[in-house]
């Protein structure tokens, strides 16, 4: 009895490894599907996915790993058509999805020392954390050693349940906290109003589906506030969904075309719908990290001549990506375009270059307050 027990053991084993084992091809054979299909340059998949090439990957499907996946988008040679597995889409559709992890600590957008609001129910809540406390160290490092980026890092990217210690100020008052990282809601721009009414708005982030949604409400919730001029800082943004920079490039042209995308299926136009909410002069600063959909943005105000560009030129990534799941809850991003500018320019490995090149970051700023200034004239 014993030895037919274990034989059955060991035969139930064995289908539920094969049946796991064929899940794993099943999902292997999704993707090649998917970058047959779908990415943008057919001659590039037909090189790099020969069928020789493909079967090697094959041979690495593994039930305990995704090896087999990696190696096939590894034959593609583009960074950003990629895999992700069950565990790092959940992550990304959260954060789409208006989720991510962080303390729930929103900072002036030119001090980063300074917290200027703090989200409800958040662990920085709970600790009695208010608007206009300072922040003194993170982790016991000075702020003044960390730059906006390490900063951000420390209060936006640590793993969930991870603890973070504060050292704040407030008045005379010097207090720390621990605080524990959570979910919070993704705050996609801040806006802080300058002298002379000019209106600055900062966009950190394009990915979740709210983003351009919360810059029309900035527009429409501000009109006296924005009746200076406006800022648009796109400084530091790595990009997102194309839709947020169509839709938010729509909102500041009456007329247009916004971007154009060419893939072997063909060519395709976005024009600017006659909708416009806001006719003040613009400038928008952008550096050598502006990329993607930031880019479009950027590109429709200088090509329309709707608003000058200070900064460095931008990092040019002109290749849309759109996102499909596979059956085991992975997904790949898949290159499917690549975008031009309104005046026909490729962006991708180009860059936009600035009306005004001005390489400090401080001095980037007071120029497009100079500018504002004189447009209104």
């Amino acid at each position: 009895m014993v030895k037919k027990a274990y034989f059955f053991l060991v035969l139930a084993s064995s289908l539920w490894a094969l049946t796991v084992l064929g899940n794993s091809l099943q999902v292997f054979e999704e993707a090649v599907e998917l970058l047959r299909k779908y990415y943008y340059n057919q001659k590039k998949i037909s090189e790099r996915l020969t069928p020789k090439a493909v079967e090697a990957c094959r041979k690495k499907v593994n039930s305990e790993s995704y090896e087999a996946l990696y190696c096939l988008f590894d034959k593609i040679k583009d960074p950003y058509t990629k895999f992700l597995t069950p565990t790092e889409a959940k992550k990304e559709l959260k954060r789409i999805k208006k989720l991510t992890v962080g303390l729930g600590l929103i900072l002036d957008p030119f001090n980063s020392s300074i917290i200027s609001e703090v989200q409800p129910h958040s662990s920085a809540t709970k600790a009695g954390i208010k608007a206009k406390d300072y922040i003194i160290a993170i982790n016991d490092v000075p702020i003044e050693l960390l730059n906006e980026e390490e900063i951000n890092e420390f209060l936006n990217y640590a793993p969930s349940g991870s603890k973070v210690k504060l050292n704040l100020k407030r008045g005379y008052l010097y207090f720390s906290a621990n605080l524990s990282m959570q979910e919070v809601a993704t705050v996609p721009i801040r806006t802080k109003i300058l002298a002379s009414n000019i209106a600055y708005i900062k966009i950190d982030d394009l990915l979740t589906d709210n983003a351009a949604k919360e810059f029309h409400n900035t527009l429409l919730s501000r009109p006296v506030s924005l009746s200076g001029g406006l800022i648009i800082d796109l400084r530091g943004n790595k990009g997102g969904l194309l839709k947020n920079a169509i839709n938010i490039s729509d909102d500041l042209l009456e007329k247009g075309l916004i971007v154009q995308t060419r893939s072997y299926l063909g060519k395709k136009e976005v024009y600017a719908k006659p909708n416009l909410s806001y006719t003040k002069p613009i400038v928008v600063l952008i550096d050598e990290k502006t990329a993607s959909a930031s880019e479009v943005i950027a590109a429709a105000l200088k090509d329309n001549h709707r608003g000058l560009l200070v900064g460095v030129k931008s990092f040019g990534k002109g290749l849309v990506q759109q996102i499909k799941p596979l059956s085991d809850g992975s997904t790949v991003h898949i290159t499917i375009n690549r975008f031009y500018t309104p005046n026909d320019q490729e962006i991708n490995k180009v860059g936009v270059p600035p009306h005004i090149w001005v390489k400090e970051a401080d001095a980037q700023l007071q120029e497009g307050i100079a500018q504002i200034k004189k447009l209104k004239k």
